[in-house]
């Protein structure tokens, strides 16, 4: 296969050198619209259609349609990162993720929203991004009728049926199938309140109490009654207002998903 694909090489070179400059591409699929001006690029690309992978890894099952590919695949095996960082100890055995790895120190943000003014350092990000404007959630759960669209919400959301709970306290049994959970647990342990209010000494460590705090200040009442003009600042309050409505003495203390054991 080496003699053929270096065959090849010898033989359209001198050829196709001049159509990089004309813009010539002569080699066109008949499956699709492509087209290039090098005859083995067209080979590469029939491999889509075919599904033909003729590169075979020879540590693992792994087949490759490009030897480009496989030779990055290699890498795994042998462990090679040739690839390295020139601003920190960084390396890679992919050059693309190199790449993207010098934007966390470049800063830029290439990958643009068109419908907003999101900017993004890697390409998959705007993708997913872009799924908040056309409302697709292509990942739907095979247990209920839940739908996402990112994978790993689809994930995450698939340890409520598994019964999950990989994230485990190293203090406590405390167990979480959700990893934020666990990271605001531990606060519970080192004492952390990263949350501060601006207006006042309150500090919490969980963000969403923060966040309901923050209304006493500004006076937001986001929750509405759908049968009175009544509003409330706090979720709860608008459950126990909605009691009156109900017939339910509204005094009566009900028990809330807050005040559910939490998950262990």
């Amino acid at each position: 296969m080496r003699a053929l694909r270096l065959s090849i090489h010898s033989e359209e070179q001198p050829d196709e050198a001049p159509r990089l400059h004309s813009g010539e591409k002569p080699y066109a699929c008949e499956h699709c619209n492509f087209r290039t001006s090098v005859k083995s690029s067209l080979t590469t690309h029939l491999r889509l259609h075919s599904g033909e992978k003729p590169y075979v890894c020879e540590h693992c099952d792994s087949r490759f349609s490009q030897k480009g590919n496989l030779m990055t695949h290699l890498r795994l095996h042998s462990g090679e990162k040739p690839f390295e960082c020139a601003h920190c100890n960084y390396r890679t055995s992919v050059k693309s993720a190199l790449t993207r790895h010098l934007r966390l120190h470049t800063g830029e943000k290439p990958f643009e929203c068109a419908h907003c003014n999101y900017r993004t350092s890697v390409k998959s990000s705007l993708t997913t991004h872009l799924l908040l404007h056309t409302g697709e959630k292509p990942y739907a759960c095979a247990h209920c009728d839940s739908r996402f669209s990112q994978k790993g919400h689809l994930m995450t959301h698939l340890r409520l049926h598994t019964g999950e709970k990989p994230y485990a306290c190293e203090h406590c049994n405390f167990r979480a199938s959700v990893k934020s959970t666990l990271t605001t647990h531990l606060r519970l342990h080192t004492g952390e309140k990263p949350f501060e209010c601006a207006h006042c000494d309150y500090r919490t460590s969980n963000k969403s109490d923060l966040t309901r705090h923050l209304r006493l200040h500004t006076g937001e009442k986001p929750f509405e009654c759908a049968h009175c003009n009544y509003r409330a600042s706090v979720k709860s309050s608008l459950r126990k207002h909605m009691r009156v409505h109900s017939g339910k003495n509204p005094f009566v203390q009900e028990t809330s998903a807050s005040q559910l054991p939490r998950e262990r």
